[in-house]
């Protein structure tokens, strides 16, 4: 069965603590980002959950490409 849920995940970056430069600050934002996931799934199974972690792993080791950056989840919810 093809299911699909929409997610609101909700990024904070910023640089890693560390002596600046002169040239340089430190920066930090929050981005809201949507996502759309679909896949096949049993009827019983809870999809939400699964495609929660599925997006925390993706964004865990995409962060950990760029190391300059501290990436922190704060919140993952199912769009309603």
């Amino acid at each position: 069965m093809e299911r699909a849920l929409a997610f609101h995940v909700r990024v904070r970056c910023q640089s890693r603590q560390k002596p600046l430069p002169p040239d340089q600050m430190k920066k930090a934002i929050s981005l809201d980002v949507r996502l759309w996931i679909e896949g096949e799934d049993e009827p019983s199974h809870d999809f939400s959950q699964s495609t929660t972690q599925a997006v925390r792993d993706i964004i865990e080791a995409g962060a950990a490409k760029y190391p300059a950056l501290a990436i922190k989840i704060r919140s993952i919810r199912e769009k309603s």
